[in-house]
């Protein structure tokens, strides 16, 4: 079944929490309508297994990060998706995943080390954005490379944490009037 809801990105995760070089009031602009068809786990798994043996292999991002790695299309947000209420969902888009969602890579190209010396961009930030595509993508682990800098951040899905960061994501849309 299809449906039509708003969703938000795990990019935008932290700016809804005032983290980040936009804040919450900001985090509104990006919220956008998307069709999403909902799938059950037999759905889910069969997406996984072509994903896997389609020819989607990431090798650049399997060479870095020392794990074959493959590079999921965009209708993946039909497949993974978290609900934070009855009008929105949190949606990722990663650079790729590894083999049965045991790791998702995250990709910047856009921090440099001037933005971080700046604190435009905070290691916060980006582990908020990593920790909420985790858990989009049900992953154990996740790695967020930052290729201007030649950097990366690896964690470890933290439930406590994420359930804090979903807590204040909720607490933000229930504010907000969508029209």
């Amino acid at each position: 079944m299809s449906m039509n809801c708003r969703t938000i990105s795990s990019f935008v995760v932290p700016w809804t929490l005032n983290c980040g070089w936009k804040n919450a009031d900001q985090a509104v602009d990006y919220v956008k309508k998307m069709k999403i068809k909902q799938h059950n786990e037999e759905e889910i798994e069969k997406y996984m297994k072509g994903l896997t043996t389609g020819g989607n292999a990431e090798i650049l991002l399997s060479e870095i990060i020392g794990e074959q790695c493959f590079k999921p299309s965009r209708t993946i947000t039909s497949y993974f998706n978290i609900d934070v209420n009855e009008e929105l969902k949190i949606v990722a888009f990663p650079e790729a995943l590894t083999a049965n969602n045991e790791t998702v890579v995250m990709v910047d190209t856009f921090a440099t080390a001037e933005h971080l010396k700046r604190r435009r961009q905070t290691v916060d930030e980006m582990e908020i954005k990593l920790l909420a595509t985790m858990a989009v993508c049900r992953a154990r682990k996740g790695i967020y490379l930052l290729m201007n800098v030649k950097g990366k951040i690896e964690m470890e899905f933290d439930e406590e944490r994420w359930m804090l960061i979903l807590d204040g994501v909720k607490n933000w849309a229930a504010c907000i009037e969508f029209t």
